[in-house]
């Protein structure tokens, strides 16, 4: 267990290995195979293997993510995530257990929990894409999901979380059909689907630029009315990676009322290292940062307000493994931060088997 004293610099660039041998004093490079991928390896990120979404290292076959929060009033708070690999690092479960995430959007600001008891399974083609996915209720029946692909070079968007991922980008794909209903599809130009509830009709839009999506467009929408309207603007940087999002949303409640809020990403770690989200509506002002180990592990979030209120969380200590995962760690959450950090101690710890 190491302590740390000093604030790490956020990791910005790709860590890239490259591995040579000389024989007659000319290079011979060592063939990267498909399951070794890494950020600097890949051409692009999200050909990368799915153990690098999460920033997991040495390829892990299994791992089991556990977090406990304990706050002044003793009370305890668990949250465990297990993910199944296959040897060329494909997601094969993802298994949640009291997960919360950070749901706040302008349409649903704050936090929710989602997967309390759901488990996902990943099924692969022949070329190694993914093919089918299945979702199981606690209890409840399965939906299953299939996936076709085209010849286009489009990344185009899962249209769901992708084991707690809010974009997850899939070259080629044309269309997700659902044993429900469900229907999703990429026409050249956009992708578009439609879902049917109580609530009205809700609408997703993607539309595309220079091979990435631009613009996500959500609406909900009861009769001729639209009830809801959110508009997400993205912005990708070399080999990929996602830099940022904006989205804007309003509701007919208040027309003239715009949630906004910016989401700044450190690459090439995509989704997982948040280093920046700035959230606006109406006078109020919210602007949380991040800073991270060179591991890319966070060391510390700070959230204040236009009126003055803060709210901090710092690691105390963490431990790392052979091939430079994180193990164990501690945190110190300083006043109410959100529902899923409540004020007081977290213990986190991670388990990695990786044959």
């Amino acid at each position: 267990m190491k302590t740390l004293n000093c604030t790490i610099t956020i990791l910005l660039g790709c860590i890239c290995a490259i591995f040579t041998a000389c024989k007659d004093d000319e290079p011979i490079v060592q063939p990267v195979t498909p399951y070794e991928k890494q950020y600097g390896e890949a051409t692009v990120v999200w050909e990368a293997t799915h153990q690098s979404l999460f920033n997991f290292k040495g390829n892990p076959l299994y791992v089991q993510v556990s977090e406990e929060s304990t706050n002044e009033d003793l009370a305890v708070f668990n949250t465990t995530k297990k993910y199944l690999f296959d040897t060329r690092g494909h997601l094969l479960i993802y298994n949640p257990i009291n997960e919360l995430v950070d749901a706040s959007s302008g349409l649903t600001r704050g936090w929710g929990t989602t997967g309390d008891a759901t488990r996902y399974s990943y099924g692969y083609d022949s070329a190694g894409r993914l093919a089918v996915v299945t979702e199981t209720e606690l209890g409840g029946t399965s939906v299953v999901y299939e996936l076709k692909y085209g010849t286009h070079a489009v990344y185009v968007p899962f249209p769901f979380s992708f084991a707690g991922l809010p974009l997850f980008l899939l070259k080629g794909l044309v269309s997700v059909e659902g044993d429900n209903g469900f229907k999703y599809e990429f026409d050249g130009e956009k992708a578009v689907c439609e879902t049917d509830s109580w609530m009205g009709i809700a609408r997703t839009e993607y539309l595309f630029r220079n091979s990435y999506p631009s613009m996500c467009t959500k609406q909900l929408i009861r009769g001729d009315e639209v009830l809801q309207h959110e508009e997400t603007v993205y912005a990708f940087g070399e080999k990929g990676v996602l830099l940022g999002m904006t989205t804007s949303a309003r509701t007919n409640d208040d027309p003239d009322m715009v949630q906004k809020r910016s989401v700044v990403y450190a690459s090439p770690r995509l989704q997982v290292q948040v280093t920046e989200v700035a959230y606006e509506a109406g006078l109020a002002q919210e602007r949380t940062v991040y800073t991270y180990t060179e591991e890319g592990f966070l060391l510390s979030a700070t959230k204040s307000d236009n009126e003055g209120n803060t709210a901090s969380v710092h690691l105390n200590a963490y431990e790392l493994d052979a091939q430079g995962n994180w193990i164990s760690a501690e945190r110190a959450v300083e006043g109410y931060f959100n529902d899923y950090w409540p004020e007081g101690t977290m213990t986190l710890k991670q388990e990695f088997s990786y044959k």
